[in-house]
């Protein structure tokens, strides 16, 4: 769900209430989201990687009490949120390009 607060984006927000004649407002939007989107699903991805690697023994030294099962855990997690993420970048591309044909 793509939600426009007037605090953060007065000028995306005033374009959603009813200025039909200038997109390149809420495109600007959708490019920054899209931005925020790809280097979220990257970090995600390589949360995801990190939780699976490694021994028992090597994460204890870190300070990580949580055992094998439990990081693989956490890694399906983010895995998911990262999963997540693909389909809002799939929906921001297919938003930005409507936008741009009007």
């Amino acid at each position: 769900m793509l939600i426009i607060r007037k605090r953060d984006h007065p000028d995306a927000y005033r374009h959603a209430q009813g200025c039909p004649n200038d997109p390149g407002i809420l495109i600007e939007f959708i490019e920054g989201k899209l931005l925020d989107a790809f280097a979220s699903v990257r970090t995600r991805e390589q949360m995801e990687a990190n939780w699976k690697s490694g021994a028992d023994s090597t994460w204890r030294a870190v300070g990580c009490k949580l055992n094998k099962a439990q990081r693989l855990k956490e890694s399906k997690t983010h895995g998911r949120i990262a999963a997540k993420l693909r389909g809002e970048i799939a929906l921001f591309k297919a938003v930005k390009n409507v936008l741009n044909q009007l």
